[in-house]
């Protein structure tokens, strides 16, 4: 389950970032050129049987049947999703169904606001089951995942629930609550043999339950956290297990004791980044509100190539059912060989690295903010904040700093409120983004 566009407090807003201080019309151009080779190399076609307009918040694959869940209502494609049908939605618009998973001959279904769901009829009906999911937010589900013989849930403001694979037992919290780390919007989860993995509340941590400590233990992604880190996704094969945040995708070996970067960063317009392993490749697709971009590690996930931009903004699902790559979007439902995608990694170039500036935490602020940046290589680096006329009203960074990622923190206390800019420059490249100081 992947809605960014949906979390609570975390809404993304598109920033234009400008390499120095003039737009090049050249540059956007080769853009729009690239964006279209993106397009038609990848040959994304859109699944017609979902309306174009329909969100698509989740897909799954099982056996020779797709299972899609939208805000206009659940779609079942059997072939390997060659044919698809509607089927009826257990929640009227514009509720959706936004998590799914099979268990036991059943598909589960987690809806946005309208609690659980179950059919035994490969979803001709569906059969309501929300009983103990009372507390503020428990019915707006993120996530479901089979663990043993359990369901759990995460939501979106009551932290993780868990019942019976067989339904016989109401919904109750998992473990301690994850209040305390404010950790009640759960974003992303998996599930690899007993431990249970939950990325929430956007503090830089995932949090991990396991049989010998059955309580949610914070993991940092890096160490100290980023704060305003964040996860969209989460994927395994069973023994690597890959985190995606607006920090770039992250890598643990021993199921999220500890976690290592890798090469794929995240761009300062990304909204998400959806992953799926196959085989021994990881797909990811890095989207923003204007496009997105593929890539591919065949090296479970250590280094990425790029496949390219393509014109479809706003994924939010992905799903493999045989040769086919299903992608879900704010804008339907998509679908593109998977030999392609695969095939064409091999001779692009892979992801490049280069100084990176994130949005500020918390935007809008009163009266101080989180700044954090990235740079490849130790160099010579300036950050500072100016106004709507261009006077600079703050210096936060002037001088040499390490590789790696660094935090500021801009005090806007003595400064009315207003729109803000913040300026990057590190190695002849500027990145310019914007904040608003509300007071």
């Amino acid at each position: 389950m992947h809605f960014a566009d949906l979390r609570e407090g975390t809404k993304a807003y598109a920033v234009r970032v400008y390499d120095g201080n003039r737009i090049d019309p050249m540059k956007i151009a080769l853009g729009f050129i690239i964006c279209l080779h993106g397009a038609v190399y990848a040959q994304w076609t859109p699944v017609s049987a979902v309306p174009g307009g329909s969100a698509v918040y989740c897909i799954v694959a099982s056996n020779d049947t797709v299972l899609a869940g939208t805000d206009s209502g659940f779609y079942v494609g059997t072939g390997g999703g060659t044919i698809w049908s509607p089927g009826p939605s257990p929640v009227p618009p514009p509720d959706a169904v936004c998590a799914l998973v099979t268990v036991h001959g059943s598909i589960v279904a987690g809806t946005l606001a309208g609690g659980a769901f179950r059919s035994t009829d490969g979803g001709a009906s569906w059969l309501a089951f929300s009983d103990g999911l009372t507390a503020l937010g428990a019915t707006h589900f993120g996530s479901i995942h089979v663990r043993r013989d359990s369901l759990l849930a995460g939501t979106l403001g009551a932290g993780v629930y868990v019942t019976s694979t067989d339904f016989t037992h109401a919904w109750t919290p998992l473990g301690d609550s994850l209040s305390a780390y404010e950790g009640d919007n759960v974003f992303s989860m998996i599930v690899v043999g007993a431990t249970a993995l939950a990325g929430a509340g956007g503090n830089g941590v995932i949090f991990r339950f396991t049989d010998s400590q059955p309580w949610w233990n914070p993991v940092p992604l890096r160490v100290p956290p980023i704060i305003g880190q964040s996860e969209s996704d989460m994927a395994t094969d069973g023994a690597i297990v890959l985190a995606a945040t607006n920090f770039g995708v992250f890598r643990s070996t021993d199921q999220g004791l500890s976690w290592s970067v890798t090469d794929l960063g995240a761009s300062p317009q990304t909204i998400q980044t959806l992953l799926h392993f196959h085989d021994r490749s990881v797909i990811a697709v890095e989207t923003t509100p204007f496009n997105s971009t593929l890539y591919v590690s065949a090296d479970t996930g250590r280094t990425w190539t790029s496949h390219g931009v393509f014109g479809i903004p706003e994924a939010l699902s992905l799903a493999i059912s045989g040769n086919t790559l299903f992608l879900g979007a704010a804008a339907g439902l998509w679908q593109a060989p998977l030999a392609g995608v695969l095939s064409s990694a091999s001779v692009q170039q892979p992801a490049g690295r280069s100084a990176s500036l994130m949005q500020s935490f918390p935007n809008p602020c009163n009266p101080s903010a989180w700044i954090t940046y990235e740079v490849p290589e130790a160099g010579p680096v300036s950050l500072s904040v100016y106004d709507l006329l261009g006077r600079r009203v703050s210096t936060l960074e002037a001088g040499r700093v390490e590789a790696g990622t660094h935090q500021a923190q801009f005090d806007g206390s003595g400064l009315p409120s207003g729109v803000y800019f913040y300026r990057l420059e590190s190695r002849g490249r500027t990145l310019t983004r914007s904040l608003l100081l509300l007071k």
